[in-house]
């Protein structure tokens, strides 16, 4: 089993651990630190694009990736920080999935064992292990417990000599003839035999190794705890550790299990050692800590957990307790226990099951264990080990609604923001292996949670990934409402190279996204009355249209970019936001749309394809509304060069004159063959009554106001030229023309008479001026 111990890591174990990392594949932060938001998306895209088939070597890397940062955390700062103690937390979790899922996937691919009358007792251990996979599971449970530990920390003192100031003692009393204030004698049963103590100085040494020793044992780092036991001169406690393994004869067994080289171990009588280990963990004459170690070696309860104040140390008391008693219920029905020993009772096993214990850690334990049991993570590790992951689903899904809704909920934001990372990807891991995560909007609850941190921390380039494990119709959904909010056309890009690199619906996701924006602020653009009231204010809801069609464009979706467009100058120019339409029409070129869209139609008509194409009659309305669009441009050009002039009188110059010229003449040119045909022939004869309203609505108030502007232009282009002058009072013959029929259109909006004013002010102004040939109509 992969593990990393966690301690107060000195300098050398935290430089090991590092080597070991090396060459993990991971992303830093701004720290150097491993950004385990880029970092754990780079493992899950190994799983997508099945770089990696094994997916066990996936999870194990997200723990290392977790190890490691944790590890940089410490050493930056020397302390454990609640981020270092999660990510500790973390680490064991995915050292844990690993080793359940591998056993659980793959199964027991060994042969079954033939036990005879001369097998070894560790064969009858492993035939059952084979033969019962959940206690199997306990004991893969249990080792990742033990090797979860903490390092112990060695005492600052380890001495070859036992009991070295008791015995300076003794000899000062003996040498002046003074009483002994402790043990006289230096065996290792003194104390207990004479009811007297060793010196104070011994006994907080012993305490100090037997917590160390006890705190090895507990880890299972038996060999060091016996060689610290020889070193120490504790001989009898070194001996104990002989039966901690059944009888395993290598000459008789070896063949079965393939270990014929190993040396025969363990003892013939393990249950006896058993009861005496546990007699001496009764003992109250040994310290606490010496206690403990004898119950550790006999799998006691109540010595050991009296020493325990973790979760994980207490379910590792319980859960070997539990195996011991199961073994040796195996050897009873084996018939290979001796009645006599048997005949000494101990305690039987309080809990069942791995499941009754962690219902008692989360309910019944002290308030600290019990506590630490409701951590969410501890709350995954028991769903993990319970295979009970679906409920657990459930309930975060649950819990993730009631926190993002205001309801009471076991989270916080800030233990949402840690566990979705560590939940999303554990049921995306799940779902591929084919486990079963629960309810799929309880499976979805989650991604989508993880996607709306991941845009709080602005990682919107790796949301795709993740939408990528979504079912199709919430993928849309929520990759629309990522795409809605961005306007950089460069991250479109990226977005959209993305998606197409992870298989995403790219076309109705943008006709989504789009659709959002569209559907944000829909009383904006509901016209007031029957007048249009025009305004210059480019608001943001209505760049925020623009943007949106805008990704049409990006995606070089050219139909839904002319319908689109169609819709949005239709809703700008019904509210009379003419310069929003002008806004919209700069950003997206009505010509190259247009030849875009003319490109793509031979290529779909060349493929018989035409679900897709727009229709002739909206192709007449978008070019309209494009030449529109011009007019005002020119407008606009005429209106900068004239305000120059403004400015500065001595810049009517011979060069501005021309200028002038050439930009009036274009200004008229256009608008008055706007005037004449501009959106008719844009809808059908037998087209929608609402469609041939609005058309005829914008053409009674927009053509009149693109003749007045024209006048205007007209009246100040004198400056230019005189005869312009002329052109402007002659306005009022085209209105007149019936064949036009411009007046109904001036009558209709009521423009006519500030019109004809304007055109009586031209006349007033031309006689004033004395220009030649003004009334020659």
């Amino acid at each position: 089993m992969t593990s990393l111990s966690f301690s107060k890591f000195g300098e050398e174990e935290s430089r090991q651990n590092q080597t070991d990392l090396s060459n993990d594949s991971s992303c830093n932060d701004a720290n150097g630190f491993v950004d385990l938001y880029d970092s754990f998306a780079l493992q899950l895209e190994k799983i997508y694009f099945k770089s990696n088939e094994n997916i066990f070597d996936v999870i194990e890397d997200l723990g290392r990736l977790v190890s490691k940062r944790a590890i940089q955390l410490y050493d930056a700062s020397g302390e454990e920080s609640d981020e270092f103690n999660f990510l500790k937390l973390e680490s064991s979790f995915w050292a844990l999935l690993n080793v359940l899922l591998v056993f659980r996937k793959t199964g027991n691919t060994d042969e079954p064992i033939s036990i005879h009358q001369f097998s070894s007792n560790a064969l009858i251990e492993e035939q059952y292990l084979r033969q019962n996979p959940l206690s199997h599971e306990h004991c893969l449970i249990l080792s990742w417990l033990q090797d979860s530990l903490d390092r112990p920390q060695e005492p600052e003192e380890l001495r070859g000599d036992k009991w070295l100031y008791t015995r300076s003692s003794i000899l000062t009393a003996q040498q002046s003839g003074n009483s002994i204030p402790g043990v006289s004698e230096l065996d290792i049963d003194a104390p207990i035999r004479q009811g007297k103590p060793i010196s104070p100085e011994d006994k907080k040494y012993e305490d100090a190794l037997y917590k160390y020793i006890f705190e090895l044992v507990r880890a299972r780092r038996f060999e060091e705890a016996r060689k610290i036991c020889v070193q120490t001169k504790n001989y009898t406690l070194a001996l104990a550790f002989g039966g901690l393994e059944e009888y395993y004869d290598s000459q008789i067994d070896g063949h079965v299990l393939g270990n014929s080289d190993k040396e025969s171990v363990g003892i013939q009588n393990k249950m006896l050692w058993r009861r005496m280990c546990f007699n001496l963990a009764q003992d109250k004459n040994l310290s606490e800590y010496e206690r403990g170690i004898y119950g550790v070696l006999s799998s006691d309860i109540d010595s050991v957990v009296a020493l325990s104040d973790t979760w994980e140390q207490q379910l590792l008391a319980y859960l070997s307790n539990l195996i011991t008693a199961e073994s040796e219920d195996v050897m009873r029905q084996a018939g290979r226990v001796d009645p006599e020993v048997d005949a000494i009772r101990i305690p039987a096993a309080p809990f069942k099951s791995v499941k009754d214990i962690l219902q008692y850690l989360e309910q019944s334990a002290g308030r600290g264990v019990q506590k630490q049991s409701h951590h969410v993570v501890r709350l995954l590790l028991s769903a993990i080990i319970k295979n009970d992951i679906p409920a657990f689903v459930d309930t975060l899904a649950t819990s993730i609604d009631n926190l993002a809704n205001g309801r009471a909920s076991v989270l916080t934001p800030e233990s949402t923001i840690k566990v979705l990372r560590v939940a999303a990807h554990l049921v995306i891991v799940l779902k591929e292996l084919g486990i079963d995560v629960g309810r799929p909007e309880s499976y979805s609850s989650i991604i989508v949670a993880y996607i709306e941190i991941l845009k709080l921390d602005n990682k919107a380039g790796l949301i795709p990934l993740y939408i990528s494990y979504l079912e199709p119709e919430e993928a849309i959904e929520q990759h629309s409402l990522l795409l809605a909010t961005i306007t950089d056309a460069n991250e479109r890009k990226i977005q959209l190279q993305l998606a197409k690199k992870y298989n995403l619906d790219v076309v109705n996701t943008v006709r989504k996204a789009v659709d959002r924006v569209f559907e944000e602020h829909p009383e904006e653009y509901v016209p007031r009355g029957d007048a249009i009231v025009f305004t210059s204010e480019v608001s943001q809801n209505d760049m925020n249209l623009i943007d949106a069609v805008g990704w049409y464009k990006e995606a070089a979706m050219w139909p839904d970019a002319m319908h689109s467009s169609v819709t949005l100058y239709r809703l700008f120019l019904d509210v009379g936001k003419l310069q929003s339409a002008m806004q919209f029409g700069n950003a997206i070129s009505w010509s190259v749309l247009a030849t875009k869209y003319s490109s793509y139609a031979i290529g779909a008509e060349a493929n018989d394809d035409q679900t897709v194409l727009v229709t002739p009659w909206e192709q007449t309305e978008f070019a309209e509304y494009g030449r529109l669009v011009e007019c005002v441009q020119q407008v606009q050009a005429w209106d900068r060069h004239y305000e120059n002039r403004a400015r500065d009188p001595r810049a009517i110059t011979a060069s501005w004159k021309s200028e002038g010229i050439r930009l009036v003449s274009e200004v008229s040119d256009s608008i008055h063959a706007l005037s004449a045909s501009w959106l008719q022939g844009a809808v059908p004869p037998n087209g929608e009554a609402t469609t041939v309203a609005l058309v005829q609505r914008l053409r009674v108030w927009y053509v009149p106001q693109l003749l007045s502007q024209l006048l205007r232009v007209l009246t100040e282009a004198q400056l230019a030229n005189e005869r312009f002058l002329y052109q402007a009072v002659r306005l009022a013959t085209i209105v007149a023309d019936e064949r036009l029929k411009l007046y109904d259109l001036f009558v209709q909006s009521g423009m006519l008479k500030g019109f004809l004013s304007s055109i009586a002010d031209a006349c007033t102004d031309g006689v004033a001026h004395g220009e030649e040939g003004i009334f020659d109509l």
